[in-house]
């Protein structure tokens, strides 16, 4: 019996040390690098701290280090700087916004919980595996954009905007009008970005098979050609709905039946709102800074920055 016992309490010993050191382990693959010296200049202030949560981890980080990884994991970091600018400042004021309304909830400690399903951000290890041999150019781009905004967000009547962006719009950004709370985003523009209309990955073509698909009704679409509604064997789904289910790059669609298979025509990348990415990458090779980007996108804002 004691041998069984002495057995049951090794076993159990090697199980949690193997726990703990996967555990530690983990919590160390999600920091950033301590000893990347730009990193220290940005604000280790406790005042703004988000927690990233995924799965059983909970990573705490001041809010500026946290827009390093968020910015990485959101927008090509082969951009413009000015764009990645443009890119740090939606995200911070993103951020704000969610502080804010913490702030409405009664809560006085302003330390935010995401996680991993709501909002990207790639941890040191996912950035060095997507960059390899560019990891430490590609950091500096991303820790140079952060703090060369840092503080800054966008503001709309005294309150925080909600930072929306998307890859690439189908031509044109699109209306808020269409937005159930779009009295709330005055901020809003809808933005000609001519220039996506020649690059090579504005349109494809995806063939589907029917029975993935199901049945679709005659949809119903914004001005832009995105699609607002649709019947999927009979039930009313949205046009992000039927985008996300079938995994396709954007609502701004067409589509016919050809016997077992449906043809989707698919222009641009992402839901159409607030800043496009592409186009403003394209204002930035021609010479536009930060601030001449986003007001191209967003309209009766103010910059300022976190006290």
């Amino acid at each position: 019996m004691k041998n069984i016992r002495d057995f049951f309490i090794l076993f159990l010993f090697f199980s949690l040390m193997t726990y703990f050191v996967m555990f530690f382990k983990r919590q160390q693959d999600m920091l950033l690098p301590e000893n990347y010296e730009k990193l220290s200049q940005l604000s280790h202030k406790d005042r703004y701290t988000i927690i990233w949560e995924e799965e059983q981890i909970r990573l705490r980080l001041p809010m500026e280090h946290f827009l390093v990884g968020a910015l990485a994991a959101t927008i090509p970091v082969a951009y413009e700087e000015e764009m990645l600018k443009a890119q740090a400042i939606l995200l911070r004021s993103t951020l704000c916004c969610r502080f804010e309304e913490e702030k409405q909830n009664g809560e006085t400690d302003v330390c935010l919980t995401v996680s991993a399903g709501e909002w990207s951000f790639w941890t040191d290890r996912k950035m060095q595996s997507a960059w390899g041999d560019q990891y430490e150019t590609n950091l500096k781009k991303c820790t140079d954009a952060v703090l060369q905004t840092q503080g800054m967000y966008l503001t709309h009547d005294l309150r925080p905007v909600e930072g929306f962006f998307h890859a690439m719009s189908a031509g044109k950004t699109r209306s808020r009008k269409i937005l159930s709370s779009g009295e709330k985003l005055g901020y809003l523009k809808e933005t000609v970005c001519a220039d996506n209309l020649s690059d090579l990955q504005y349109e494809e073509e995806i063939f589907l098979p029917a029975d993935r698909v199901g049945e679709l009704s005659e949809g119903t679409f914004d001005e832009g050609g995105y699609l607002i509604s649709v019947k999927r064997d009979g039930e009313l789904i949205s046009g992000e709905q039927l985008r996300d289910w079938l995994g396709l790059a954007s609502s701004n669609i067409s589509w016919k039946k050809e016997g077992k298979n449906y043809c989707f025509k698919v222009r641009g990348k992402g839901h159409g709102f607030g800043l496009d990415q592409y186009y403003g990458n394209r204002l930035a090779q021609k010479g536009k800074d930060y601030r001449e980007i986003l007001e191209t996108f967003f309209e009766d804002i103010t910059f300022q920055r976190v006290e």
